[in-house]
């Protein structure tokens, strides 16, 4: 039997202005009465414009806003789990061009009560979206690099993409959530919550016909730069991911190779060696602080609302 399911559509925020905007405006075009979006900004000061603009649909109600004193992707992603009026929680990356189908495909794949998660294709900047067959997710431990971002139209990938993915709000606190270890660029975040629940026997779906183009600006949000992000935190993500998952040594070598192609090996390093001996230091520091995370359980919003406000207080602008 189909019903209807509702979604709210969560939209994690950080140092974007005009396209997030532009974002927000296409969501709400697909929106349905019984689904929400929701707004979780990290961006400490707006512009004038965009200020104005989010206030006037928060006042509304035709968004849900809250804002975060700093920056975590994973403990944005909670507090929207943590918020979300609906069963299903999609997340969309905040400088994304949605098909006009995205929201019903990720829908539909919910009438199967065994689906847990659902990732959708992201193609980038000048490709057209693409309407294919959705395919259950295998084999979670085979290619770490595959990827449901890609450009290739293609399906049988495991991990949930960041930029656009889908979760049965009750499964995804199952599994402890997003990890807030993975702090700065986070990456590799999506990997460890894609693992997680394969692992623990969630079906995972890869639905091309939840389609959108992800224009990956290149400031704000989770992009690695110099000025963005500490040395240490680049490579963090990555660490963690390799030492929590590692099975085979092959793929051991391979996360230490990508890890440090963020770190030390990283090109402006490599090319200003004077650098060298504080891009080493930090890759320690970020190994060392990788072995602790990955021993530890996931650190997540298992607690209460009051005990996650302690650690990242959250601040609802006025309705008024």
């Amino acid at each position: 039997m189909t019903t209807h399911v509702h979604i709210t559509v969560a939209i994690p925020t950080y140092g974007r202005d005009r396209v997030l905007l532009d974002t927000v405006q296409c969501v709400l075009s697909l929106i349905k009465p019984g689904d929400e979006l929701f707004i979780v900004d990290q961006t400490l000061s707006h512009n004038d414009v965009t200020e104005s603009v989010l206030s006037a649909w928060h006042r509304k109600k035709t968004i849900r806003w809250v804002r975060l004193q700093r920056p975590n992707l994973p403990h944005a992603r909670n507090i929207a789990l943590r918020e979300a009026a609906n069963e299903v929680v999609l997340f969309l990356d905040d400088d994304v061009v949605p098909s006009f189908g995205l929201l019903e495909a990720h829908r539909r794949c919910y009438n199967n009560p065994s689906i847990c998660a659902v990732t959708g294709q992201c193609l980038g900047p000048g490709k057209e979206t693409f309407a294919g067959g959705a395919c259950i997710a295998t084999n979670p431990l085979k290619a770490f690099l595959a990827r449901s971002d890609r450009d290739e139209r293609e399906t049988g990938v495991w991990v949930v993409s960041g930029c656009n993915h889908s979760v049965r709000r009750d499964v995804a606190l199952g599994v402890g959530g997003y990890d807030e270890a993975f702090c700065g660029p986070a990456i590799m975040e999506d990997y460890d919550f894609g693992y997680r629940l394969a692992s623990n026997d969630h079906a995972i779906v890869y639905e091309p016909r939840a389609s959108l183009v992800h224009l990956r600006i290149p400031s704000a949000g989770c992009r690695v730069t110099d000025k963005t992000h500490s040395e240490w935190r680049k490579p963090l993500g990555i660490l963690i991911f390799s030492l929590r998952h590692g099975v085979l040594l092959q793929e051991k070598a391979n996360r230490l190779w990508v890890a440090l192609r963020y770190g030390p090996l990283r090109r402006v390093n490599v090319v200003r060696p004077w650098r060298q001996p504080l891009a080493w230091l930090s890759f320690a520091y970020a190994f060392v602080r990788a072995v602790c995370a990955a021993k530890k359980p996931v650190w997540c919003l298992a607690g209460s609302k009051d005990q996650l406000n302690r650690t990242h207080p959250v601040f609802h602008p006025s309705s008024h």
